[in-house]
């Protein structure tokens, strides 16, 4: 008897052991599964250059610099980027019958040159970002056909449901950081989304 209760004890100690393993290389192994949480570690500009962090998570450009009075955070929120609308565009979907079409609109976000810029009179918030815009605007062929050979290479399965558009944002931003460089894009908003 005493030895079945040891068997017992053994065998839930080995499956909980079995269970546990499964789970943390279920985490930390990259692929498209869904996932309860996702680790993403970015590195901050400036921290090659002697930058420290702060305490509250961002990174502090380096002492006596102009940056280290005005740098707000090493992002900032959702919105207060340099917007930059690209437009609305048609175009057919993969599909083998050719019928399926995508109509969307996109607005990208893209990261000031400067964190100075947000705190900034507005004059001179408006020049910077005046020729940031002017910047993008002269790269707007490659952003169109960036985006055309992206969005022309999805199928309706790809794009469907709100899984599928959060993986063509990230795709989108992604391959648009690689192309452009800088100014960096740091959100791609869909204004318009229409399948048929």
């Amino acid at each position: 008897m005493a030895n079945l209760l040891a068997d017992k004890k053994r065998l839930l100690f080995l499956a909980t052991a079995v269970f546990g393993v499964l789970f943390v290389a279920y985490i930390l192994i990259p692929s498209n599964l869904p996932k309860p949480f996702y680790i993403e570690v970015a590195r901050a500009q400036g921290a090659e250059d002697g930058a420290q962090p702060n305490g509250n998570g961002s990174i502090a450009p380096p002492a006596g610099t102009r940056e280290q009075s005005t740098a707000l955070a090493v992002y900032p929120k959702m919105g207060d980027g340099i917007m930059y609308d690209v437009g609305s565009r048609i175009v057919n979907l993969l599909d083998p019958v050719g019928r399926r079409y995508l109509k969307v609109t996109i607005v990208l976000e893209f990261l000031p040159p400067d964190y100075a810029y947000y705190t900034l009179p507005d004059e001179e918030r408006e020049d910077m970002r005046s020729e940031t815009l002017s910047k993008i605007e002269a790269r707007k062929p490659v952003i169109d056909d960036l985006l055309t050979s992206l969005l022309t290479s999805k199928s309706y399965e790809d794009i469907y449901n709100l899984d599928g558009k959060n993986r063509l944002r990230a795709e989108i931003q992604e391959r648009l950081s690689q192309v452009l460089g800088e100014p960096q894009v740091i959100a791609v908003y869909f204004t318009d989304f229409i399948v048929q």
